[in-house]
């Protein structure tokens, strides 16, 4: 062997080794996260490891890995809409698709649409989906808001609402959207965690159903998205001090105290700053007298806040100093007299600016024009 060779070799051998140590690391995490469901690996036997990272995606036809044995109870379950309680035992014959979301959380809003067509599509052919409601907020635990919000986005199917997160943590879910795929057996054969791979997940969903013996007829739709997360420059924006990482008024935030706040000439870009008397909550900031603003310098196409009040608010919505135009505005934005405006009351997610595919950075600013507003988080698409 020439010195050229052995060097080749040598290279070769510790890039394997490498390769294999990150390989082990990936495996061992992955290990851990299903063995926190407290179900058994069969798919570590079948020596699959790129499909226990993600949770089993597959080619058209491929046979999905069994990723867990067992259904995991409906635990602590406050209340169940859309129809009767359910348990693993009630579920076993049909295919389950387990959907943990919360009702302000616009990347599980952005996935309704393809749940409901599923749920359309399939549910009388043995499937069926069992949406989660675990809430991000203390509002959420509304179960007059839920049921609202159930109305708001079409949703038929069963919901279950886990207001002490209960189920979440029988799941040991992390996630807001997070979904289970179960087979007719209510073995676990796939999970996917966020948006996207509504195509790969209906495939699935088709496959378990042919197994069970059903037939799923229609054509399965292609994925289809108008947001590009590579283009989103500004991260989710948490406004209480629990979670607040990017707060730009002069004045530092307070915690549980009434402070006067104002916005400095530049607000740095991905800040947002608060003007007039707030008190900051750990999980939201509530504008306590006269009038206020809630403005923030992002980078992404659409913004939406998530707010409320006890009693009907008016706030002006402006974009760069000006009314936000009509190309421009969100669903909850609407002209009066030359300026824009938002109705702000019911506690939720309000579509403020809406241009998809056109990405750029700008300045938003919410004045409310009375006390009593609660604004919690902003989010970007």
């Amino acid at each position: 062997m020439t010195k050229l060779q052995a060097e080749k070799a040598t290279k070769f051998f510790i890039a394997t080794l490498i390769t294999g140590l990150v390989l082990a690391v990936l495996a061992f995490a992955v290990t851990v996260r299903l063995k926190q469901l407290g179900m058994p690996l069969d798919e570590l036997q079948r020596g699959g490891l790129g499909a226990v990272i993600s949770g089993g995606p597959n080619n058209a036809g491929e046979e999905l890995p069994v990723l867990a044995r067992e259904m995991p109870e409906f635990t602590q379950i406050e209340a169940w809409l859309n129809g009767q309680a359910e348990t693993p035992a009630s579920l076993k014959g049909k295919v389950v698709l387990v959907d943990f979301w919360t009702y302000s959380c616009i990347n599980c809003i952005r996935t309704f649409p393809h749940l409901n067509a599923w749920y359309e599509k399939y549910k009388d052919d043995g499937f069926v989906i069992i949406g989660v409601h675990t809430p991000e907020f203390a509002f959420e635990k509304s179960q007059k808001n839920v049921e609202a919000a159930l109305s708001r986005h079409g949703i038929a199917y069963p919901v279950a609402l886990d207001n002490e997160f209960g189920t979440w943590n029988a799941y040991s879910n992390r996630y807001w959207p997070a979904k289970y795929l179960f087979d007719a057996q209510g073995r676990l054969r796939k999970t996917h965690f966020g948006e996207g791979a509504y195509e790969e997940t209906e495939h699935s969903i088709r496959q378990l159903l042919k197994e069970a013996g059903h037939s799923a007829g229609g054509e399965v739709a292609e994925d289809a998205s108008d947001v590009d997360f590579r283009r989103i420059g500004t991260p989710e924006t948490y406004i209480g001090y629990g979670r607040a990482e990017y707060f730009g008024s002069v004045e530092a935030m307070a915690h549980d105290e009434i402070r006067n706040y104002s916005i400095p000439k530049t607000l740095r870009s991905n800040t947002f700053a608060l003007l007039g008397t707030w008190r900051t909550e750990e999980e939201r900031a509530v504008l306590t007298d006269g009038e206020g603003a809630i403005t923030i310098n992002y980078t992404a196409a659409n913004v939406n806040l998530v707010m409320g009040a006890p009693t009907e608010i008016r706030a002006e919505v402006t974009l760069d100093g000006l009314p936000v135009p009509a190309e421009r505005r969100g669903a909850d934005v609407y002209e009066e007299d030359g300026k824009t405006y938002a109705k702000v009351g019911e506690q939720r997610l309000y579509d403020l600016i809406r241009t998809p595919g056109q990405y750029g950075t700008h300045v938003l600013k919410v004045r409310f024009e009375q006390p009593g507003a609660e604004c919690y988080a902003f989010t970007f698409g």
